[in-house]
């Protein structure tokens, strides 16, 4: 289990490994930011390294490469946020997605997560208070002038 901060980080803490094709899509809006997220593994091209790590085995390359082509992970994600935005995963469980992953496999994981922009709604929020308590001392201000009139 690995945790990372950003995308960003993600890939400086990778190094050399280059084991997927990631193409990330921001989209800034006023309350939100939408990622969209497709990840490509390349782990079949890395089945030769397994290979040849492995040393000497009893066994020929052919059914050496099909056992590893069928070796399969689950690959979990937890996201600090509720997930509203589609993917393609096996299995949602409120903010983790899991996918099922193949060496041989050649579909892409995908997600769209949208990230609330907390500032902006704190600042949309602060005038719509301002703007309620402006109204209602008018309306009272506006009432008592009102009833000064009548008597």
């Amino acid at each position: 289990m690995k945790s990372y901060a950003s995308f960003e980080e993600m890939k400086a803490l990778s190094g050399d490994l280059d084991i997927v094709d990631l193409k990330l899509d921001t989209k800034d809006y006023w309350f939100y930011t939408k990622y969209d997220v497709e990840a490509k593994p390349k782990l079949n091209s890395y089945i030769d390294t397994i290979m040849d790590n492995m040393g000497s085995l009893s066994l020929s390359k052919p059914i050496i490469r099909a056992f590893l082509q069928n070796m399969a992970f689950d690959f979990k994600l937890t996201l600090p946020v509720d997930l509203y935005g589609d993917n393609n995963a096996n299995v949602e469980d409120g903010r983790t997605l899991t996918w099922n992953v193949t060496l041989a496999d050649t579909e892409p994981i995908q997600m769209q997560v949208y990230v609330p922009n907390v500032w902006n709604i704190v600042i949309v929020l602060i005038i719509l208070v301002v703007v309620i308590v402006t109204a209602i001392i008018l309306f009272i201000r506006k009432r008592k002038q009102r009833n000064r009139k009548r008597f």
